[in-house]
């Protein structure tokens, strides 16, 4: 198979090389957003994710310089404890499970297309495509972001597929497939899943009109700060119509209706990436 990587909305590519790790000759890719198990040390331990900010990219590129301050060995240390994959690290297992998976078919001239469209708490997003003579295929690869990512990514993933499989007219992107990743240059057991590829989506977000009232935005890219790029300012989208709002609404009571028969405690929370827009309704891609 014939491997090209891309990161981001601009869709910039990059070199995975033999040993696993990203060429950084040329750019430096890093999760920008705080993974699962990460988010709730520092809630547990009353620290505010500026420091996150800060030292993202030190954490996957280990800068001696900022190995030296007390800041960075604390969070360095939690980054450990953990189990946080780095961003060579998710794309390895993405493209490590593209092999077993395909493996029994000999797809040995296809070309693979393995680019990193968005990323969250839970998992960081691949978008797969995959080419040869007689074959084409587009599907989603999420890998879990640490330890307590994966706990939590494989328990909604089951939920999915057990609402794809009462109510298959639901308002889903089905999980395809639950795999559970082990390697010995990772920091635990991976768990990945395969999703289905929504074709022409955008993602649904929601800020606060007012004291009581909310609206929905449809997210065209995130807005990062020049000077801390692991920093979110702003977002390039539109405001929904009223009747597009309401088929929102409508759509998430229906989801949630569906999702919370199988686990009381499962949720859509759309702002961190779970509901997309087709162009016709909302779907669900993921459950918090």
């Amino acid at each position: 198979m014939e491997f090209r990587f891309y990161f981001g909305p601009d869709k910039i590519p990059f070199r995975l090389l033999d040993n696993g790790m990203v060429e950084t000759s040329s750019t430096m890719p890093f999760h920008g957003i705080i993974s699962r198990g990460m988010l709730d040390k520092f809630q547990e331990q009353n620290i505010t994710c500026d420091y996150w900010f800060k030292y993202a990219l030190h954490l996957e590129y280990h800068d001696p310089q900022i190995y030296l301050t007390d800041d960075f060995e604390r969070i360095y240390k939690y980054f450990l404890e953990c189990r946080v994959l780095s961003f060579s690290q998710s794309a390895f297992c993405a493209q490590q499970y593209i092999i077993s998976s395909y493996e029994y078919r000999r797809l040995k001239d296809a070309r693979v297309e393995v680019w990193n469209i968005k990323e969250g708490h839970t998992s960081s997003v691949w978008k797969v495509t995959m080419d040869d003579e007689l074959h084409s295929e587009t599907f989603i690869v999420n890998v879990a972001r640490d330890r307590k990512a994966g706990e939590e990514l494989k328990e909604t993933s089951e939920v999915l597929q057990r609402i794809a499989t009462e109510c298959p007219d639901a308002g889903i992107a089905k999980v395809l497939d639950i795999y559970s990743f082990s390697h010995h240059d990772l920091p635990c057991s991976t768990i990945i899943t395969r999703n289905e590829w929504v074709d022409d989506a955008f993602e649904i977000h929601q800020r606060k009109t007012g004291e009581k009232g909310v609206e929905f935005i449809l997210v065209n890219r995130f807005i990062t700060s020049k000077n801390n790029p692991a920093q979110i300012t702003s977002v390039l989208g539109r405001i929904f119509s009223t009747e597009e709002s309401e088929k929102i609404k409508s759509g998430l009571n229906d989801i949630l209706s569906k999702a919370t028969r199988f686990h009381p405690n499962v949720k859509v929370d759309i702002n961190d990436g779970d509901l997309v827009w087709n162009g016709e309704r909302a779907i669900a891609v993921a459950l918090s």
